[in-house]
């Protein structure tokens, strides 16, 4: 089973009043196990999400070792579309 510490601080941007900066921090407390992290997204589709990192900046091993942390900032936004397809 996965042991992986996940925790979200949301701060309001306070220039542009549908935009919040994100810090995530990430903790493997696996003994064993290394993990990869493919996709950061949201649910749905009226948010948007951009890292302000780059992603081998933020984990160049490209694996979260054992006992590693790692926090990243992204901005998450209104999405300027709201254009949504949902098969049933």
């Amino acid at each position: 089973m996965p042991s992986l510490e996940t925790s979200f601080e949301i701060t309001p941007s306070p220039s542009k009043l549908q935009e919040c900066l994100v810090r995530m921090d990430i903790l493997n407390r696996a003994n064993s196990d290394s993990f990869q992290i493919h996709q950061l997204s949201t649910v749905g589709c009226r948010w948007g999400i951009s890292l302000l990192e780059r992603v081998d900046t933020i984990l160049p091993s490209k694996s979260l070792l054992p006992g590693q942390a790692l926090s990243c900032h992204f901005m998450i936004k209104v999405a300027i579309s709201l254009k949504c397809s949902f098969s049933s």
